[in-house]
């Protein structure tokens, strides 16, 4: 390149490469980035014939495939070898919006780093232990804020930007034609360049569709043993370079995840301590009537102790139906009730809508769907139960109009996914496990084994946007607990809910103890600002007869503990949000009652 030659006097080349399914997003995103740049290539992969308006437009240079062409979205790569000049090479791709000022922004950040550097607005953190591309990843991903330009291993092709006089890859060199992003960084490393993600604003750029069936990552997530095998050999490739200490060794990769985490933290730091404090303002003790006596003497069956207390088991879920109606079961008593509040006050009237003996057996945790149409009950002593999923109408009063067993074992927390297509469930037997089940089939789309053996997924919980799921591991409350003490921990995993899966390690994780005994049990989640990165996981710990409560930042890749919002409890074992977000109704083991805490 031209070192005489400013960034501001090259010209800007387009590409991007599109496809039939895409029209929609396509032409959406097309006229924000003729705006900006002086010549556009269109690489129309699986077309038949070039559209009129694209052949009639000054900017756009339009390509069709040939028979022989199998590079498909890698066609955009060809751009600088078409042009032949000197010039700023800005990839788009065809289902993200960009703002106005994005190609300026590219300008900059190419001049601010002398043209020896490849830009991009999404980037990819490899981390240890390296043996999988899919799960061994920190993904910043573009529409996130990132508070500070990051060197990362990594640049999603879409969002990537060069000078073409210094940089040329050739995609006809290639052996695989879906993995532009690692051919890309290889690439890079071979030419010296350095690969910058840049810093932005959240949703400055705007995702117009992800996760589409036809989708690169898709199909990644179901396979990445190729892709994996190629970033191992980046890593081994380049041992004997420059870049050994950033490719190679494990401290200095962990070292600048913690430092990009560190930057994210400090931008959310003030408001987390400002905007995410929950405490209980008023309390409503519904007693939930029962045959059975809290007393040993007065029951066939034993006590169980948590810590060095003893508690018999009784009233052990709950879920709102309604902001004024919600569900509660009853382990010993083996039975369902719903309760209606006459309204959100601590002075408001109890009265039972309905009761339901028939098929609940040693009913441990109940969850209503998000749709409202069904309900599933996890049983963790029965000998023929598992889980247990009733098909509801709650539009008049509320109605079971059929139920079905669709799991044996020793089940114990339960959570539907935001479109009430899966259910997610922990088994906290032998081993231990979560798994996720298609409603509709009664299939397990996914399932893994406890990874803090001896510990057991005590809780489990699908984030509000379908994003993550969140796994509660501690000890298992048995009759007659052994150890002095014990710690819970508080796991944040990337959660899949096209395909019913997540990511089998956490992208957080947050070990709970204190100098007594804890058991972490159930959870849910209040958001007091609204949808965002943050949010508030509300805890019952049975063992200190505590609500606690954690927060979540997926930006940051954070979990931490903010504090009590109620020790007015009692043995608490299962925990719900109302609809409004107003109230939280705890099931309590120790006095038969749903507390219901006005926060």
């Amino acid at each position: 390149m031209n070192s005489n030659l400013s960034t501001d006097k090259l010209p800007v080349v387009g590409s991007i490469a599109t496809m039939p399914t895409r029209i929609h997003t396509f032409v959406k995103m097309l006229p924000g980035i003729l705006a900006q740049v002086d010549i556009l290539y269109i690489y129309l992969d699986g077309y038949k014939k070039i559209p009129v308006e694209l052949i009639n437009h000054h900017k756009c240079r339009p390509f069709l495939p040939t028979d022989d062409d199998n590079l498909h979205t890698c066609n955009r790569f060809l751009a600088p070898v078409h042009f032949s000049s000197d010039a700023i090479i800005v990839f788009f791709d065809d289902d993200i919006f960009y703002p106005p000022d994005y190609v300026s922004r590219i300008k900059f950040a190419l001049s601010t780093y002398g043209h020896r550097s490849i830009v991009g607005f999404h980037g990819v953190i490899f981390r240890p232990p390296h043996t999988s591309y899919r799960k061994d990843q920190i993904s910043l991903h573009f529409a996130n804020a990132l508070p500070e330009d990051t060197v990362v291993h990594l640049l999603g092709s879409g969002t990537a930007a060069f000078c073409s006089g210094v940089f040329q890859p050739d995609p006809r060199h290639w052996k695989h034609h879906n993995m532009a992003d690692l051919y890309l960084a290889a690439e890079a490393l071979k030419s010296n360049l350095s690969l910058i993600s840049l810093k932005r604003d959240k949703k400055w750029l705007i995702p117009l569709e992800e996760n589409q069936d036809d989708s690169l990552w898709r199909s990644v997530k179901k396979d990445d043993r190729t892709q994996t095998s190629f970033m191992c050999d980046l890593l081994l490739q380049y041992s004997n370079t420059q870049w050994q200490s950033w490719w190679i060794n494990p401290s200095n990769v962990t070292s600048a995840i913690e430092n990009v985490k560190d930057k994210v933290d400090k931008k959310h730091v003030t408001h987390q301590e400002v905007n995410h404090t929950i405490s209980s303002k008023n309390t409503l003790k519904v007693h939930i009537d029962d045959s059975r006596s809290h007393s040993k003497s007065d029951t066939q069956y034993d006590a169980f102790t948590v810590g060095d207390r003893k508690r018999f088991a009784t009233c052990s879920g709950v879920a709102w139906l309604s902001d004024t109606t919600f569900v509660t079961v009853n382990l010993y008593g083996q039975h369902l009730r719903v309760y209606k509040i006459s309204d959100q006050s601590p002075d408001s009237s109890v009265a039972l809508l309905y009761e339901a003996t028939k098929g609940i057996t040693f009913p441990e945790i109940v969850k209503v769907s998000p749709n409202k149409k069904l309900m599933a009950i996890s049983h963790t002593m029965s000998a023929n139960k598992g889980i247990s999923v009733h098909s509801i109408e709650c539009l008049h009063g509320f109605e079971i109009k059929y139920s079905k067993d669709i799991r044996t074992g020793t089940y114990h927390s339960l959570c539907f996914s935001p479109d009430s297509r899966f259910l997610a469930a922990s088994e906290i037997g032998k081993i231990g496990f979560v798994e996720i089940i298609d409603v509709l089939t009664g299939k397990t789309t996914y399932q893994q084994t406890s990874r803090l053996s001896p510990l057991r997924p005590k809780s489990v919980l699908i984030t509000p946007n379908g994003d993550y799921i969140v796994l509660i591991s501690g000890v298992v409350v048995k009759q007659e607990n052994t150890e002095k003490s014990s710690t819970s921990f508080i796991s944040l995993h990337k959660f899949d809910q096209q395909e019913g899966t997540f990511e089998d390690l956490p992208v957080a994780e947050l070990e709970y103890a204190n100098e007594k005994y804890v058991s972490i049990e159930d959870c849910c989640i209040v958001s007091p600002n609204g949808e965002g990165s943050c949010f508030n996981l509300i805890c019952v710990d049975q063992a200190n007869d505590q609500v606690l409560n954690f927060l979540c930042n997926t930006d940051a890749l954070e979990i931490q503990f903010v504090g009590t919002v109620s020790d007015d409890v009692f043995f608490p074992h299962g925990i719900d949000v109302s609809p409004s977000g107003k109230s939280l109704a705890v099931a309590n083991y120790g006095d038969n009652s749903i507390r219901i805490l006005y926060i």
